[in-house]
């Protein structure tokens, strides 16, 4: 007999009833309307600490009762299978090393799969991405870059002309539409960045910073090695990953509709990783030597941004 509370399913209230299973699995509820059947029609809440557990009948009553070791009795009779999963559980669970350990391992794992595990899917993921996903993408970040936080060129047309010519004899030949846009940085100030779909934007303090047109040059190389390796699709593809983490983890869905909505500023503000920044730098490099363009011209450049 387990003493418990039995309620309806249709009203708040319950009544303190008794329930039994003889020796043929047979359940029946002393004070209660509910029918008698077998305990395998029977739905049981597991076992979490001690709290209190729940029979559910097919009809939608719940039978509500805190006696555990009573409830598990039956589950070993009657639900070998199920009660094995569940008395495992419970004793992971009440064991305070066993939750330690199961504490590190999540917080471990958590720090290799942000460290290592999304920064390799990701890199994996947009080197097997189609170009026109790059060129879609560019083409909406660059629509959100030039509403929000750039402003038309006041460069001279020859002077655009002419570093246009010099980015077009650079970039290979290959999927991308590769263009160079100008435009006034504001609070941006000296910059370049370059879009998923090969479009390259450098502002016009950039370039009036410039001492010559080499390390101009430089920076542009530097650029087309973000977009050949596919740093900015690895990004927001490492952002949206970690987004979809955290959903996973909080269940808050507000926080990765938030990260997805910044991708425009994540692409701008929060840089590329060292790792690819060294790949761009590699690229620029590599590029500067066949061009018998001294590398010294890139490393100062480099040091004055």
């Amino acid at each position: 007999m387990i003493q418990g509370t039995l309620f309806d399913g249709r009203t708040s209230s319950g009544q303190e009833v008794s329930l039994h299973c003889d020796s043929q699995g047979q359940v029946s509820v002393e004070g209660g309307n509910t029918a008698s059947l077998h305990f395998s029609e029977l739905k049981i809440s597991p076992r979490i600490g001690q709290t209190s557990r729940y029979v559910t009948f097919p009809n939608g009553s719940q039978f509500e009762t805190d006696n555990n070791d009573a409830i598990d009795a039956l589950l070993v009779q009657w639900q070998s299978s199920e009660s094995k999963i569940q008395r495992a559980l419970h004793r992971l669970e009440s064991h305070w090393r066993n939750v330690s350990l199961s504490v590190i391992f999540l917080v471990f794992f958590g720090w290799g799969l942000v460290q290592y595990g999304i920064p390799h899917f990701s890199r994996e993921l947009a080197l097997a991405a189609p170009a026109k996903i790059s060129q879609l993408l560019g083409d909406s970040v660059l629509k959100s870059i030039e509403e929000i936080w750039v402003q038309e060129s006041t460069l001279g047309q020859i002077q655009q002309q002419e570093l246009t010519a010099q980015f077009q004899a650079l970039v290979p030949n290959d999927e991308y539409e590769w263009q160079i846009l100008f435009r006034q940085g504001g609070i941006l100030g000296a910059n370049a960045f370059a879009l998923p779909n090969g479009t390259i934007v450098m502002t016009d303090e950039l370039v009036q910073l410039a001492h010559n047109q080499q390390q101009l040059i430089s920076i542009m190389a530097h650029e087309v090695g973000h977009v050949i390796h596919r740093h900015g699709l690895r990004t927001l593809i490492q952002k949206s990953s970690l987004a979809v983490l955290l959903v996973l983890v909080t269940g808050d869905v507000s926080t990765s509709s938030s990260i997805i909505t910044a991708l425009p500023a994540i692409l701008i503000e929060a840089g590329y990783s060292k790792t690819m920044e060294r790949e761009a730098d590699t690229y620029a490099l590599e590029y500067l030597q066949q061009q018998k363009i001294d590398p010294i011209v890139f490393a100062i450049w480099c040091d004055i941004l």
